[in-house]
């Protein structure tokens, strides 16, 4: 009982804390400000964008997909994903990563990896999964516990209500 016990409060609060991570990292981005061939913006889901499609971040947005920076500059908060303070600048052919927030200029993005193998889906992912994947150590642990603790209760029990010998 003890043991059962102490495993759903673990799990409580695993799921806790992974729902509280998600929700502070809020990094997953709605939409996807798509450039058309006739060079409108059209607001698509960010997993239905191709790698080499070209996508506009504003002022203010978050970046929702991996890409090469082919016109404008901004400064970019990044903090969401390295936890660095200070907004790094932001200029064509630089890196720009989802997750992050474009501070100052409108940026236009080549997009270089799909919506799944973002950097803001790994780290959902990981955030996700981080229960799941137990060690070969703790999963042998949890697993040991499960039959030792009842017997060294069942034990430490027995003892107890032996008479002294004199």
């Amino acid at each position: 009982a003890f043991y059962q016990t102490g495993e759903m409060f673990q799990d409580y609060a695993v799921d806790k804390s992974r729902r509280a991570i998600a929700q502070a990292m809020n990094l997953r981005p709605d939409s996807a400000n798509l450039l058309t061939e006739d060079g409108r913006s059209k607001a698509v889901d960010p997993a239905g964008v191709g790698v080499g499609a070209l996508i506009l971040v504003r002022s203010g947005e978050k970046i929702p997909l991996d890409g090469i920076i082919v016109e404008g500059e901004s400064q970019l908060d990044t903090a969401a994903l390295t936890g660095e303070a200070l907004p790094r600048a932001a200029a064509p052919g630089e890196e720009a990563l989802s997750g992050c927030i474009n501070l100052t200029g409108t940026l236009t993005l080549r997009v270089t990896r799909p919506y799944d193998q973002s950097t803001v889906s790994k780290i959902l992912e990981m955030v996700e999964n981080a229960s799941d994947k137990k060690s070969r150590r703790e999963a042998f642990i949890t697993r040991f516990s499960a039959v030792s603790t009842p017997v060294a209760v069942s034990y430490t029990h027995l003892r107890s209500h032996e008479t002294p010998e004199h």
